[in-house]
């Protein structure tokens, strides 16, 4: 008896690793050739921010939402309207680095509104998914990613009033003279609102899911009431950048984080002490959080200190770098650390397998990484700080790797179990071979 392979998808998170491969090549590019590109600073920013952080959230979310809502399984047309929103970001990326390079309004706006209705699709489809009846204990927390894309689209419409100003308005025109007014409003919208909210809801579930243990029981009151609080936060810190008010946005950034260290991370906290031994994706997340809340209380240093909106912008895109760099891309990398086995499933010796590859060289990889960021932000300016992002850039080039082959090893070992039972004679049931509902017990 032979098993037959099953039909090949699209996998659309390959497109991520590509614009991780892509980025790991433009960012010290952009540093050592910035006269290459027209616009080095928005270029190297965006690829990782929308090629990266964007897909990333846009696909794992979904997955959350599969888990939280127990939704019943995606019928074809399902499968492909998803597949369809997370391709047009990536042409609305490719569009809006082209239009960029040509300096051209029309082209780039294009490209942002082909972001813009993907978004909108997510948030329909994810807010349709709330109305599950067979929701888990804490489906509330997908309220989280939904008011997250909110902020992400009015994100957009700022950029594209920002792009107005680049390239359309005379220097004379009140729009070009709020140009960098406009860049903190998008940038309050987008890191505080769509990236912080999105990350804040997903923790209250995953980080215990990766601690395996289970969660604080104030969690899901704490995640309930502090939503609102913060996405009200978000529009102060906007809308105080925007007018110029630095003070009030740096006090309201504070208090930011202040409410998601106690709605997120003291039942983190509390459930991390029952835990003998963490295992390393919590440790790459944990070191993720650190340089995240670092980062937070910088940026309103920054921001209190602060005299123009130009000086704000320039101070805040270096400090949200290292946050994506050392931060968001860390939290998703741990993400993924913990996850893939668990996807790709196929019992506990296939599972055992990945987990090994996954594991291998990783604290050596992590060590390295965070050791060149740091380095890197005290060096300053200069040949050292290239030298350190290609460093950086090297351990990110050894993480995908370190992806490639646990996907390879542990599917081998899955379809080695599968041969085995046929051979057996065995009834193949890959529900059971499966281990995605693993970890599931912690969130329900």
């Amino acid at each position: 008896m032979t098993v037959k392979k099953p039909r090949r998808r699209l996998r659309t998170d390959r497109l991520t690793t590509l614009w991780m491969i892509v980025a790991i090549v433009i960012e010290p590019a952009v540093i050592m050739w910035p006269g290459a590109f027209a616009q080095p600073l928005w270029t190297s920013i965006h690829v990782v921010t929308i090629g990266i952080i964007l897909t990333s959230i846009h696909q794992w979310s979904w997955h959350f939402a599969q888990g939280l809502l127990h939704l019943p399984p995606e019928s074809s047309r399902a499968r492909a309207w998803r597949t369809g929103r997370i391709l047009l970001i990536h042409v609305g990326l490719i569009v809006v680095l082209i239009g960029m390079r040509m300096a051209s309004y029309h082209t780039a706006s294009a490209g942002a509104v082909i972001i813009f209705v993907a978004v909108v699709g997510h948030a329909i489809a994810l807010v349709h998914a709330l109305s599950s009846p067979f929701g888990a204990q804490f489906s509330a927390t997908m309220r989280y990613p939904v008011c997250g894309l909110v902020f992400l689209c009015c994100g957009i419409a700022v950029a594209i009033a920002l792009l107005s100003a680049m390239f359309i308005a005379k220097a004379d025109d009140p729009l070009a003279q709020a140009r960098d007014s406009l860049a903190l409003a998008h940038l309050s919208f987008n890191v505080w609102g769509f990236a912080g909210l999105t990350i804040s809801g997903v923790l209250v579930t995953l980080g215990p899911t990766v601690l395996r243990a289970r969660a604080d029981r104030r969690a899901l009151p704490y995640a309930k009431a502090g939503l609102l609080p913060l996405a009200l936060d978000v529009v102060l810190i906007a809308v105080a950048n925007g007018f110029g008010y630095f003070m009030l946005a740096a006090i309201a950034e504070l208090v930011w984080v202040g409410l998601v260290i106690v709605i997120v991370g003291i039942p983190i906290a509390s459930a991390a002490r029952r835990v003998r031994r963490i295992e390393m994706p919590a440790v790459s997340m944990l070191v993720g959080l650190a340089w995240l809340v670092g980062s937070a209380c910088a940026s309103a240093w920054l921001t209190g200190t602060a005299t123009t909106a130009g000086e704000l912008r320039g101070n805040l895109i270096a400090v949200y770098a290292f946050a994506a760099a050392g931060g968001v891309v860390q939290l998703i990398v741990g993400a993924m650390e913990f996850l893939m086995p668990a996807v790709i499933g196929g019992g506990p010796g296939p599972l055992k397998t990945g987990m090994a590859a996954m594991n291998a060289y990783a604290p050596a990889r992590l060590a390295a990484r965070h050791v060149a960021l740091v380095l890197a932000l005290v060096a300053g300016p200069g040949p050292w700080r290239i030298a350190l992002a290609v460093c950086v850039a090297l351990t990110y080039v050894a993480q995908i790797a370190a992806f490639i082959v646990t996907g390879k090893r542990q599917g081998r070992a899955r379809l080695a179990v599968l041969r085995s039972q046929a051979f057996a004679g065995e009834p193949l049931d890959l529900d059971l071979l499966s281990v995605k509902r693993r970890g599931k017990e912690h969130m329900s």
